[in-house]
Order: C-alpha cells, then structure tokens, then sequence
C-alpha cells in the first residue's frame, strides 16, 4: 500500500512540474507573440494618433504620442479640400477592373499551359517567363506611344485593359496550382459525381483569390504610369 501511495504521489508531482512546464511555455509564447503584435500595431496607432492632431504635434520634440488637442479637422480637409472621394472611385474602378480581367485571364492561360497538349507549349511558357525579366522601364516610353497612337491618353483603358492580358507571374504562379492538382480528380468530376464536380471547381479557382490580392496591391500601377498617361505629358 505504502508503495503505490508513494508511486501516486511520484506521478502527480511529475504531472504538476509538466503542467507548470507547459505553462510557463505558453505564458512566454503569448508574451512574444503579444510583444511582437504591439510592435507591429504601434506604427498604425502612431498613424492614427498624429492624424488627430496637428502640425505642431507632427514635429515636437520629443514626440507627442497623445495630441494635446484631437480634433477630426485633417480628416475635413483630405474629403472636401481635395478631390479624395475621386480618388477613391478611381481606385475601385482601376483596381476591381484589374481583378477581374487578372481572374479570368490568367487563370484561362494557366490552365492551358498545365492540362491542354499543343505543339511548342514548352516553349512559349519559357518564353513568357523570360519577360519576367525585362524592366518595366525598358517597355514604358514604346507603351506611351501605342497608347498615344490610339487615342486613349486621360481615360481608364491602358490602366485596365492591360489586365485583361494577363501578367506573367499570376500566370505562372496559377499554372504551378493547377499543376498540383490530381488529374484523377478533374476525371471524378466528369464521371458526373456532384461532390467532386463542386471540389474541382473550388480548387481550380482556388489560385484566384492569390493572384487577385496580388492584382489588387499593384492596380494602381504604382511609379509614373499613371501620371505619363495624362494628355498634357506628351
């Protein structure tokens, strides 16, 4: 009896340091983990907080976290001052343009080039990726001119058409997913089985949503394009 007392007594002590073990493990986890959101955060309230207060806020030294005197009076300014609600249309209408027109094709050049066979496939993807390293610089003036010849300088088309062409690294990088799929499973979803047909269709867009997050970071065509495109450049 005395021995299995002293085993009992063995084993919870064992289970207790494993529980403060696990404990303090965890405290450290959410200790780093809650350090680093902070540091991560602070530049966003910092942000937020010199939006609230005013210029001599913005340069103090030493500098003023906390505005002496918040006021939403920035805010006034950069809606009716400046045209913003315009940019803002701008932005959507450029942007979810590209998003789609990226979508579609992309996704429709990516999958050729992972499941359809044709002569000199192999050949045009190389080709495609190597204009992955030509700097935009070196296709911007020709652009300009094109652009200029057809008449579409002060309007949306050459900041939304081109996505309706495709980017060579949405294609590759759409194409390397639907190289990862099973062949089997697009052959499931042709036998007419439902569930599968549904799954096929999820994962065949599933390289989508990334390559229209990526679309949507550059819509804007950040650098001079945009600017280079007004009718007074040329």
């Amino acid at each position: 009896m005395s021995q299995a007392v002293v085993t009992f007594r063995h084993r919870s002590r064992q289970s207790k340091s494993a529980y403060l073990v696990r404990l303090v493990g965890r405290a450290l986890t959410y200790g780093i983990l809650s350090a680093g959101a902070a540091i991560m955060l602070f530049p966003f309230a910092w942000m937020i907080s010199l939006s609230l207060g005013t210029m001599k806020d913005l340069w103090a030294i030493p500098p003023r976290y906390i505005p002496e005197e918040p006021s939403l009076r920035n805010y006034y300014t950069a809606l009716f001052t400046f045209p913003f609600l315009r940019y803002i249309r701008n932005t959507m209408v450029i942007t979810g343009a590209n998003m789609v027109g990226q979508l579609f094709s992309s996704t429709a050049a990516a999958y050729s080039f992972a499941r359809l066979r044709w002569k000199g496939r192999e050949l045009v993807f190389l080709l495609m990726l190597g204009t992955m390293m030509m700097p935009p610089q070196v296709t911007l003036i020709p652009t300009y001119v094109i652009w200029r010849k057809l008449g579409a300088l002060d309007t949306y088309v050459p900041l939304i058409v081109p996505g309706y062409l495709g980017t060579a690294y949405l294609t590759f990088l759409s194409r390397q997913y639907f190289a990862s799929i099973p062949l089997e499973l697009e052959d499931a979803a042709r036998g007419g089985q439902a569930l599968l047909r549904r799954r096929g269709r999820q994962d065949h867009l599933g390289g989508g949503p990334a390559g229209g997050r990526y679309r949507a970071a550059g819509g804007q065509d950040v650098g001079p394009w945009p600017g280079l495109l007004r009718r007074h450049a040329g």
